[in-house]
């Protein structure tokens, strides 16, 4: 299976809506487009596979907790208190403790070597995300995209206020699925 490179498919939102032609495309593709970039911003994740290089503080312990998860790979990682990163301060690949739960939850471990105390001493390049994107997240930004395609087609873009008899009821015909939220929400990256 190829790695994602969208967090849900258009062609499962149309079907979710029930379109069969193609005359909405353009309007989904701009609806799911800004849905994707908001969930980007608002976990703090890019969520599928992404290359990255960062810069910690060295505390001398063995174990240090990284930005993105889930770590898929480790390119390198380099202690040095000089910020020079050159090949003295390389940690060997044999030395990096890999287990399914840290790299689940974003923690590299080091078996012998020590992550040098000092400002921004440690540098760690690798790659994390979902190269299959979870199902439950894919579910919720395609009902997000659902429901903001039904308000901008039928252009309701603020609440409206209806009066029946002595009672008022006010419908926010714009507020994206609590469910929905709530799924994305456990995807937020917590700093420690």
């Amino acid at each position: 299976m190829p790695d994602a490179t969208e967090l849900a498919a258009r062609a499962d939102i149309k079907t979710m809506l029930g379109l069969t032609d193609t005359t909405q495309d353009a309007l989904l593709d701009i609806i799911k487009s800004g849905v994707e970039a908001w969930v980007k911003n608002f976990t703090g994740r890019d969520l599928l596979v992404t290359s990255y290089t960062e810069y910690h503080d060295g505390d001398g312990s063995n174990v240090v907790r990284l930005d993105q998860r889930p770590i898929t790979a480790i390119t390198s990682i380099y202690a040095d208190p000089s910020r020079l990163f050159e090949a003295a301060t390389l940690i060997p690949s044999t030395d990096i403790i890999s287990d399914t739960k840290g790299q689940r939850l974003g923690f590299v471990e080091l078996l012998t070597y020590k992550f040098t105390k000092g400002l921004k001493s440690t540098r760690v390049i690798y790659s994390a995300g979902y190269s299959t994107v979870p199902t439950d997240l894919s579910m919720a930004v395609k009902q997000i995209v659902c429901k903001q395609f039904k308000v901008i087609s039928k252009k309701m873009f603020a609440e409206v206020s209806q009066q029946a008899g002595d009672m008022t009821v006010t419908l926010s015909v714009d507020a994206w699925p609590k469910d929905a939220m709530e799924v994305i929400r456990s995807y937020r990256r917590m700093d420690f």
